[in-house]
Formats: structure tokens, C-alpha cells, sequence
């Protein structure tokens, strides 16, 4: 016969590989979806350095609702500057200032009584903003300087009762829409007005 000191820690034991098998079995949670930009090259910049400067701060509550979310639109202009903007050494520098990276939130009028019960009315209006401006600043008195301006705007709605897959999902193309306006719209302004600083 077992001693019962002996059946109860191998009890415990078997309990304790039963929960590991089973934390183990579990998939780890799937990372943030990150923005996708088009199938252009990065733009070349003759400058030493690229920098970015994040002057919106976002004030962490209400109406702001960004730092809620696991992409944002300052986390997208960060992902654009590293994917699309490239260096080339020539002396100079090219910042990209963050003006705004907002994302507010309002109610929306929902129908009430027993005729709500039955709805399914949009519940809440997300209204999102980037606006980046790069500035260039060569180190050559033969070049001048140059400046330029984007802004991209977005928003949707959802119904009552969404679920936070639902937000994400709906924040991130919001955001995905906003970027791919600023990737395009800056790529043209830069090839317009900043002649000679994109190569």
C-alpha cells in the first residue's frame, strides 16, 4: 500500500504537469497589426539624418480615445518614417513633426424603449486625424530650405454593443487609410516642393 504522503504528492504533481500542458497548449496572443504601405520604394532624401518629432502628446482621456487602442496614429507616422524614408548622408536634416495624431470619440443618438431592444443603431462616432510636417534644413547656403504639409482625416461608427475585436479592427483600417493619405500626399508634396532633397 501507498503511503499517503506518497498519493497526494503525486496527485499534486500530476495537477500541477496538467496545468503547464495546458498553459502551453495555449497560442500565444496574436501581435498588433501593423500598417501596410503601397509598393513604392522609400523616398531617398539627400540628408545625414531623418528625425522624428512627436509635438502632439496625447492627453490620455476623454473625448481622446487613442491611447485605448493598440495602433495609433502616431504609432503608424513612427512606422511610416521608418519604412518609406531613407538617408543618404549628404549633410542636412529632414525632420518629420507630429502635429496631430488624435482619435475622438462622441455618442451618437441610439433609439430608445422597446423599439431599441429591436435596433441595432450605431452607437459611438470615432473621428481620427494625422498632420505631419517636414521640414528640411541643409547644411549648404546653395541649398534653401523647404517645408511641406499633410493632413489625412478618417472616421466610422459602430453599433451597439461592439465588441473590442470589432474597435480594433474598425481603428486599425481607420488608421491604414489615414497613413496610405499621408504616404502618398507627402511622397507628391516632397517631389513637388523640396527639389534636389529627394533623390
Amino acid at each position: 500500500m501507498r503511503h499517503p504522503n506518497s498519493l497526494f504528492c503525486a496527485v499534486l504533481a500530476l495537477t500541477a504537469l496538467t496545468g503547464l500542458t495546458a498553459c502551453q497548449s495555449s497560442p500565444p496572443p496574436a501581435p498588433p497589426q501593423q500598417p501596410v504601405f503601397g509598393g513604392s520604394q522609400p523616398l531617398i532624401v539627400a540628408a545625414e539624418s531623418i528625425e522624428l518629432v512627436e509635438q502632439y502628446q496625447s492627453p490620455g482621456a476623454a473625448p481622446n480615445v487613442e491611447h485605448e487602442f493598440d495602433i495609433t496614429p502616431a504609432g503608424a507616422v513612427r512606422q511610416w518614417v521608418a519604412a518609406k524614408l531613407r538617408a543618404d548622408g549628404t549633410p542636412g536634416i529632414l525632420q518629420v513633426v507630429l502635429l496631430d495624431g488624435q482619435v475622438t470619440r462622441e455618442s451618437l443618438a441610439t433609439t430608445g424603449g422597446l423599439k431599441g431592444l429591436a435596433s441595432d443603431d450605431q452607437e459611438y462616432r470615432y473621428n481620427g486625424n494625422i498632420r505631419v510636417r517636414i521640414d528640411y534644413q541643409p547644411n549648404s547656403p546653395a541649398q534653401p530650405p523647404a517645408q511641406v504639409e499633410v493632413t489625412a482625416n478618417g472616421t466610422f461608427t459602430v453599433p451597439e454593443g461592439a465588441t473590442l475585436l470589432q474597435l480594433e479592427r474598425e481603428m486599425f483600417d481607420m488608421v491604414q487609410r489615414m497613413i496610405s493619405r499621408v504616404d502618398l500626399e507627402a511622397q507628391a508634396q516632397m517631389l513637388r516642393y523640396m527639389p534636389g532633397v529627394v533623390r
